[in-house]
């Protein structure tokens, strides 16, 4: 998807297609500063971080020129888009966008103070994550997981849902993966097993594999040669639990 000048023309030509009048302001996005024209009242009502940008004494208040240097045009562009009432779930070749993508657009989001975009994006990312749990794939990784932890605080509804997908569908060699990358992740993820584990039935909480002796044997006893168990107790001594 280009974020050339020509998506600035995109962008600013709409206006008066949708009934809207007013001034434009111009956001400038990347490194190489690739901008966008938006109408200002539309995108102030719609973003709590261009409207305080936009008020006051401000200098982009009378320049009408915002500088987003950190962030990415093509992500911006999809936002620019939602802005306007467009479709932004699809990229520039009209492909719909992936996880991290649209964990890209959360983050975004929040930083811009468009809760409402917020919402739909996590509403996406359910959409996924409930896709890979039919049909067995892990839409999760071990970068995405590392981005979005260092993207969002801990009460951020975007690491909760990862935490909650990672404890769920994440398998063993990407858990090792997150030990250096993203920790607080799996912290997260174990306190999502334990409340599992706390919501279960009292008849399905005994059934732990250290609480019934046969099992208990078989998985922590040492018995290299295959004998049996020859502790008090345990399966194979013909004698009862010890009492001691």
């Amino acid at each position: 998807m280009s974020s050339s000048t020509s998506r600035r023309s995109t962008l600013s030509n709409v206006g008066p297609h949708m009934g809207l009048t007013g001034p434009v302001v111009t956001i400038l996005v990347g490194p190489a500063e690739n901008p966008f024209s938006i109408h200002r009242d539309l995108l102030t009502s719609k973003s709590t971080f261009f409207n305080a940008a936009l008020a006051g004494t401000w200098a982009e208040s009378t320049t009408g020129i915002v500088h987003l240097r950190d962030d990415d045009p093509e992500l911006f562009s999809l936002y620019g888009r939602w802005i306007y009432g467009w479709e932004w779930t699809k990229d520039g070749n009209g492909e719909e966008l992936r996880f991290e993508a649209c964990c890209r657009m959360y983050v975004l989001a929040d930083k811009l103070g468009s809760e409402t975009l917020q919402n739909l994006a996590v509403d996406k990312l359910r959409e996924y994550a409930l896709r890979s749990q039919e049909d067995g794939q892990v839409c999760l990784n071990v970068a995405t997981i590392s981005f979005v932890y260092g993207a969002t605080t801990s009460r951020s509804g975007l690491r909760k849902l990862v935490a909650d997908m990672l404890a769920w569908q994440m398998s063993v060699p990407s858990f090792k993966g997150l030990i250096d990358a993203a920790p607080e992740c799996l912290y997260d993820a174990l306190r999502v097993c334990k409340r599992r584990i706390n919501r279960l039935p009292k008849d399905q909480k005994g059934s732990r594999p250290y609480r019934d002796k046969g099992a208990f044997c078989e998985s922590y006893h040492v018995h290299h040669d295959g004998s049996t168990c020859s502790l008090p107790g345990n399966p194979g001594t013909g004698e009862g639990e010890s009492k001691a």
